[in-house]
């Protein structure tokens, strides 16, 4: 009873070492693996676009600033004196007085001299359906890159354990052909 004790012991501590060392060997395939790394990329990647589509939904703020400056340029002339002087002048005459004054003609910049612009301008879209499918849609590529990434992450564990079992079979087929050499 002692000897079967002490063997299954032994066996006991052989296997809990190699599951050590498969559960080293799948963290380092797991670390090390290209794909998935492109595919945790890929992942990323989508990640940021929901968060883009997501974005849409909020306020935008702009703002424009403009400055003239105008020294010379086009200019209107307008003939208010012209039009005016005249009747201010039958005016005076009619009251004898000096109330109304004379008018000159005006020469106007088109440019404005001195001249600042600043737009503040804030967007909210209120109805868009565009938005809310475009979020959907890249809801659903992130779900579709977590799936993608998680059966490939299960596919290269299956494989590193398939592959490990196999070099323990065959360490223990090769100990068996020696220790059959031996024998005979």
């Amino acid at each position: 009873m002692r000897t079967y004790l002490c063997t299954l012991l032994i066996l006991w501590t052989m296997a809990a070492q190699s599951q050590t060392y498969l559960d080293e060997y799948v963290q380092a395939g797991l670390e090390n693996n290209q794909t998935l790394k492109q595919q945790q990329f890929a992942l990323e990647k989508s990640l940021f676009a929901l968060k883009e589509a997501q974005s849409l939904f909020l306020p935008k703020m702009s703002l424009q600033t403009d400055y003239f400056l105008a020294g010379g340029g086009r200019t209107v002339d307008f003939p208010a004196g012209d039009i005016l002087n005249p009747v201010y002048a039958t005016l005076n005459q009619l009251t004898e007085s000096n109330n109304f004054p004379m008018v000159e003609n005006q020469r106007i910049l088109l440019n404005p001299d001195n001249f600042y612009d600043v737009k503040i301008r804030t967007t909210l879209p209120i109805i868009n359906a565009e938005i809310a499918y475009n979020r959907r849609i890249k809801s659903d590529l992130v779900s579709m890159q977590e799936l993608e990434l998680a059966i490939y992450q299960r596919e290269l564990v299956k494989d590193i354990k398939n592959a490990y079992y196999a070099y323990l079979k065959s360490r223990e087929a090769v100990q068996i052909y020696e220790s059959a050499v031996q024998l005979v």
